[in-house]
């Protein structure tokens, strides 16, 4: 089984949430595909990202343009085979979501959130 995701993350109140709920539908083995925008890897271009962050998500449907969608990605418990990075801004508005990344995941076997998500056994030892 596969998903595919485009610009979900940007949008989302915390970051991770949309991630977790993709490794939540998904099997173990499945496959994300995800085409996202990411923090740009250039300091100095990242600096004026977290500036016009203050103002963006207001005037751009919600999006923020800081966010480290790799990161999150790994973090709710995918494993990245595949990614390629690359700039793209048709208008000049869009230069500021630039970076963009376009990759494959699968999701991990077995995660702490998989572990924290199953209900503790209760046996009769426990229960006395």
């Amino acid at each position: 089984m596969s998903l595919v995701t485009m610009p979900v993350g940007a949008t989302a109140h915390r970051i991770r949430r949309p991630w977790d709920e993709v490794h939540r539908v998904l099997r173990p083995g499945g496959q994300l595909r995800f085409y996202e925008h990411d923090i740009d890897p250039d300091p100095r271009a990242a600096r004026v990202q977290r500036a016009i962050d203050g103002v963006h998500p207001y005037v751009g449907g919600g999006c923020h343009v800081t966010r480290d969608t790799e990161r999150a990605i790994e973090d709710a418990g995918f494993v990245i085979g595949q990614i390629r990075r690359f700039r793209f801004a048709p208008e000049l508005l869009s230069k500021q979501a630039a970076p963009k990344i376009l990759g494959v995941a699968t999701r991990s076997r077995v995660t702490a959130c998989d572990e924290a998500r199953t209900p503790a056994r209760v046996t009769a030892a426990t229960a006395l």
